[in-house]
């Protein structure tokens, strides 16, 4: 063996040890627990539930119409309810790893900012004639929640992939960010 190969080969052999002496495995992460995949399995589909977005259409269909007040009267009925009680039912899951209520609580933290920012924009169509720039506002405050909602769900799916089927995945459906 020549004298590079031989250094090399020690160099090897002292790093292995290192490895062994330090407990260090193959495996650069820790297992996550079962449970904690399961919390956020369940944390996932509650959060993706998100039967307020669905009823924005007729929202969306009114304002297209030129009836600001009736999208405003149909986000009181409708998308409104659907938002707070999202909010509270993801608040009130029971998850009992420390990781997931923290998840959780940021979830329900921002399903609560949603409806507030609906609130908002509900307010804002009730006036009748809207300005551009308060609804290009609005709609910037919803966006803004929206994303950090997906950065959210991005984050639980770093832990826990979603188990999905072709283009099933299961997210929240997208909003416009301007006024049609």
């Amino acid at each position: 063996m020549t004298q590079p190969a031989r250094r090399r080969s020690r160099a090897a052999a002292a790093l292995a040890l290192a490895l062994l002496a330090f407990g260090c495995s193959d495996e650069s992460e820790e297992e996550t627990p079962a449970g904690l995949l399961d919390e956020i399995q369940t944390l996932q589909q509650a959060i993706t539930e998100d039967l307020e977005l669905l009823a924005l259409d007729d929202v969306e269909a009114a304002l297209a119409d030129d009836l600001p007040v009736r999208a405003g009267d149909l986000l009181e009925a409708g998308a409104l309810p659907a938002a707070r009680r999202h909010a509270e039912t993801v608040a009130a899951l029971e998850l009992e790893n420390e990781r997931a209520l923290r998840f959780r609580d940021e979830a329900a933290e921002l399903l609560q900012r949603r409806a507030t920012a609906l609130e908002g924009y509900r307010e804002l169509l009730r006036r009748g004639l809207v300005e551009d720039l308060a609804l290009l506002d609005s709609l910037s405050e919803q966006r803004t929640v929206e994303e950090e909602i997906e950065a959210l769900l991005g984050r639980l799916e770093a832990i826990r992939p979603l188990q999905t089927k072709g283009k099933n995945r299961p997210r929240p459906r997208r909003r416009p960010t301007k006024p049609t």
